[in-house]
């Protein structure tokens, strides 16, 4: 998957993506890309959740933003189509990055 920021997520070894069409299925090996580099990370675990019913914590670690308005801003940037909190189910996935073993 693709990210257009370097959030503070990326650099834990399980992390949460957020997004609202299907990108990937448990099990599922990915590319992480953002600006300042690139990992590996496996799919553990997907659900799906409308906005209203994520905890705010969630929402603040995966998008580094405290206030529940300006995180909407964010996510209702990345789609042309309005985002109904209450009504559309967006994927949230959790991630673990490949670890090398010698």
């Amino acid at each position: 998957m693709k990210y257009s920021h370097d959030y503070k997520k990326l650099n834990n070894m399980v992390y949460t993506t957020i997004r609202r069409y299907k990108k990937a299925k448990i099990g599922d090996k990915i590319m992480e890309t953002y600006p300042s580099g690139k990992h590996l990370a496996f799919v553990v675990a997907e659900s799906r959740f409308t906005l209203d019913e994520l905890p705010l914590s969630l929402l603040q670690n995966d998008t580094d933003i405290e206030e529940w308005e300006d995180i909407f801003k964010l996510f209702q940037s990345f789609y042309p189509k309005p985002i109904d909190i209450y009504k559309d189910k967006f994927y949230v996935y959790v991630l673990c990055k490949e670890r090398l073993i010698f």
